[in-house]
């Protein structure tokens, strides 16, 4: 409820209309699979109520306002330090789907977002494949895209619109200025095709990350 008013200050803030610029795209929480910044990792029915307020209070000041669900870490981690669940395990849990090629619906609750967004950080050039089943790189995004399409068919999502396919993070290390990374003359073919795996994958917006 806390976090619905908030957004509702936030969309009227920021509606045009005082002089501030006007903004109609917003994205709720940064990977919340990941336990970093306050990021509800092993509940993902805790941030499925909070899509559902803020998608509510943001639509209620501009039905045209899109709202951002997901922009989930690509790799599952249990390390000390941080846990992070795998993207698709998450999904399903947010979607309230089963596992399998053709899942039914777990629940009952809806959720209400425009777009779904994901991180898809790749090894090995852009149409590799993480090495586990849920985790989710760059060949990998047809599958969090079928699990898309399944919440909708099987009306999991709430919108008015149609519902969009985005990576709102994403890029390679480069060297210079990393040992490590990626030869620019190498990355420069990597990004053009990285971009037409997105595109061929039905992500139609992709943010580049430094």
């Amino acid at each position: 409820a806390a976090l619905g008013d908030f957004a509702k200050a936030v969309a009227l803030r920021y509606d045009g209309s005082d002089g501030q610029p006007a903004v109609h795209i917003y994205q709720v929480w940064n990977e919340p699979n990941l336990s970093l910044s306050r990021s509800p990792v092993k509940a993902a029915g805790v941030y499925r109520g909070m899509v559902s307020a803020f998608a509510a209070a943001v639509h209620g000041v501009d039905s045209t306002n899109l709202v951002v669900a997901g922009a989930l870490d690509p790799f599952e981690n249990l390390a000390k330090s941080f846990v992070s669940q795998a993207p698709l395990a998450f999904m399903r849990s947010f979607l309230c789907l089963s596992k399998g090629k053709h899942p039914h619906a777990t629940c009952s609750t809806k959720v209400q977002f425009d777009v779904w967004s994901h991180h898809p950080y790749t090894f090995g050039g852009p149409f590799g494949h993480a090495k586990r089943t849920d985790d989710v790189s760059l060949g990998d995004l047809p599958k969090m895209r079928a699990l898309l399409k399944s919440g909708q068919r099987l009306h999991r999502i709430v919108s008015s619109h149609s519902v969009q396919f985005w990576v709102t993070e994403f890029g390679w290390d480069t060297n210079p200025p990393r040992k490590h990374g990626v030869p620019l003359a190498l990355d420069a073919r990597w990004t053009a095709e990285s971009l037409y795996q997105m595109w061929h994958s039905g992500v139609s917006l992709a943010t580049w990350f430094l």
